[in-house]
């Protein structure tokens, strides 16, 4: 009996001590596996996250390889450009844990006008000055200014009575050039309102009212957005300006001297463009691509002296472009 009881209380410790074990391995296991979850989990949310950081590292022109850490991880990812899209590498590494996704993304310009004309005036009953030899040419030129050929009308309005205003002013020495006709009246005109909201959210240069000079916005490789409030009071450039991208200006702009933007000008609101030589000396400021205006029922273009605006699909493109302008969209993507 004795001997009985002994190994009966034998069985039920070694039972016992079985279950125990399965449950501590158990414990253990799922330890282990939450262990290695999570580690999957930041190693993979850091490679997601090395994807956007990769695409601020181009917009800021930087080159391919991008490499840094994250939290207690680390990343590097690879590009490449395929045409009009980007070939992207991501990989993550978290404690014992690494990831990789490869994805194809397509690059496109984020919504920008259409240009009908060198200057597009949306503006009822506008208020259209020419003083002096100014011109504008609707013919097609590249970002130096030469002629390439045919392009576009001179300028566009919204109705025939505001083509009138625009051709009996246009008189010698001032000249409106175009194709096929100088002037004409469309009922599609650029709408800037759907457009400035972004290029000021993305400016790399903002003035108020005030006057300002000898001052370079970025180049043909690397054009940039310029906002200018020119509200209440007009902000004034003089002396040697020179610009590519897309210029925005809420309110009123003069522009004189050796002014030269070339890409997207923008005004809107209650607005003024007044050219006036005169007020720096000499020079002959310029606008190369497109002007689109749109204001209140008689707003105010006015040109004095000798300025120049011209179309050019170059500095058009090259302003649409421009990287911090871009979006794009996911064409394959394997994790």
């Amino acid at each position: 009996m004795g001997k009985m009881a002994i190994l009966m209380i034998l069985g039920l410790s070694f039972a016992v001590g079985i279950y125990t074990y399965i449950i501590t391995q158990r414990s253990v296991e799922a330890t282990d596996n939450y262990s290695a979850y999570y580690a999957y989990t930041n190693a993979r949310n850091i490679a997601h996250s090395a994807v956007n950081i990769a695409l601020r590292e181009i917009e800021l022109h930087n080159d391919s390889p991008y490499e840094g850490t994250f939290g207690l991880g680390k990343f590097r990812v690879d590009t490449s450009n395929v045409g009009d899209s980007v070939s992207m590498e991501s990989r993550s590494w978290y404690m014992d844990t690494s990831y990789v996704m490869y994805l194809l993304l397509q690059k496109y310009a984020k919504p920008f006008p259409e240009v009908e004309s060198a200057v597009a005036l949306n503006v009822e009953d506008v208020v259209f000055e020419v003083n002096g030899s100014g011109e504008i040419d609707g013919r097609d030129h590249d970002m130096d200014g030469n002629l390439l050929g045919p392009g576009l009308p001179g300028v566009t309005v919204p109705s025939a009575s505001e083509s009138t205003t625009v051709v009996n002013e246009a008189t010698p020495p001032a000249s409106i050039i175009g194709t096929p006709v100088k002037v004409r009246s469309s009922d599609n005109m650029p709408d800037p309102s759907q457009y400035v909201d972004e290029y000021i959210l993305n400016a790399d240069y903002s003035y108020n009212p005030g006057t300002y000079s000898s001052i370079t916005w970025g180049s043909a490789d690397d054009p940039v957005v310029v906002y200018c409030n020119g509200t209440p009071s007009q902000v004034k450039f003089t002396g040697n300006v020179q610009g590519w991208g897309v210029l925005v200006v809420r309110g009123k702009i003069w522009i004189g001297g050796n002014f030269v933007f070339r890409g997207l000008v923008i005004v809107y609101g209650d607005s003024e463009v007044a050219k006036d030589t005169l007020a720096t000396g000499a020079g002959t400021p310029d606008i190369l691509g497109a002007v689109v205006m749109a204001g209140a029922p008689g707003s105010k273009f006015e040109m004095k002296g000798n300025p120049k605006f011209a179309y050019s699909s170059d500095a058009l493109g090259n302003a649409r472009d421009m990287v911090k302008l871009r979006a794009y969209k996911v064409i394959r993507w394997w994790e």
